[in-house]
């Protein structure tokens, strides 16, 4: 079975892919890395750049919120992980987001996954 996260010929579903990591205070770094490797337009936004600079303690505002690097057949997006009541842990770093396309479509494939 061949599902169906690229653009059908005939215009009915365009779905793509799209990955979310989380760091431990590694981000930004590992973003900037990775951005010339992947040939993408990096983006990254600090807690202090941000509208949520109040809610965070200075201590953590040269965190990234959010990052991506994008280009035409890649977008990668991460953040530094910014729960202080919660432990970051091996099986929650990284996230798949099926997105576009009918709903019939995105249920038969993460009915799949």
């Amino acid at each position: 079975m061949i599902l169906p996260f690229c653009k059908r010929i005939n215009g009915k579903s365009y779905m793509k892919l799209s990955t979310y990591l989380l760091f431990d205070g590694s981000c930004k770094p590992v973003m900037e890395y990775y951005a010339p490797v992947l040939i993408g337009e990096l983006n990254i936004y600090l807690v202090g750049e941000s509208r949520m600079t109040d809610m965070f303690p200075e201590l953590m505002h040269h965190l990234v919120v959010n990052s991506t690097i994008a280009s035409v057949n890649l977008k990668l997006s991460a953040s530094d992980f910014l729960r202080t009541s919660e432990k970051l842990v091996q099986s929650n770093k990284l996230s798949l987001y099926i997105h576009g396309g009918s709903a019939k479509d995105i249920k038969m494939c993460t009915t799949a996954l």
